[in-house]
């Protein structure tokens, strides 16, 4: 066989291992159907985040790229939303649905929201409320709405990470990270399908 010969057969044996690393193996990526139409779960352990979709499970980096497979983590249930103390602050669900953020000492408050949407504390002053694609973002030390964000896709949970909060969106399933200090939503990077 010729030089060229044998230079052509290792630049396409080079060329085939290349796209064997490119393309998702099963492990690390979604089935269209987990993908599309699954529902949304997610949970950290440390700096390990686990995030699934119709029961399908990855690991995520820091930036939210996908590491490999993981297993389901458990998940609490979602409990009755109610009340709940921030310090000197208090979130208050009204009968119609609609969350107030007060300040009982001073007698002040601001609403948060819109009505029937979910609310999650993030320790010590971070306040959100979501529903849909919609979220709100405040400070319950302040008693100010830094942010009034719109996702790609509904959010399904949302969960601490690192300095930031990831945001795990179904429907189609991606993610989401928000910076709390800067009020800044980042779009997470796109998750693998598999073919």
């Amino acid at each position: 066989m010729s030089t060229s010969r044998v230079a052509v057969v290792v630049l396409l044996l080079w060329a085939c291992g290349s796209n064997k690393e490119a393309t998702p193996t099963a492990a690390s990526c979604l089935p269209p159907q987990a993908a599309d139409q699954g529902t949304g779960i997610a949970a950290v352990d440390g700096v390990k985040a686990t995030a699934c979709w119709g029961g399908v499970c990855l690991q995520l980096d820091r930036e939210g790229m996908v590491i490999g497979a993981a297993t389901p983590p458990v998940v609490p249930p979602v409990q009755v939303q109610q009340d709940q103390y921030i310090g000197t602050k208090v979130a208050r669900r009204d009968p119609g649905g609609q969350w107030t953020l007060e300040d009982p000492e001073k007698g002040t408050k601001i609403p948060l929201g819109t009505p029937g949407m979910r609310l999650e504390v993030f320790p010590p002053a971070v306040v959100i409320a979501f529903q849909g694609k919609r979220l709100h973002l405040a400070d319950a030390a302040t008693l100010v709405e830094l942010g009034d964000f719109t996702l790609t896709s509904p959010i399904a949970a949302i969960v601490p990470w690192f300095d930031r909060l990831l945001i795990i969106v179904e429907k189609p399933a991606g993610t989401a990270q928000l910076d709390p200090a800067t009020a800044t939503l980042y779009q997470g990077p796109e998750l693998p399908r598999c073919r």
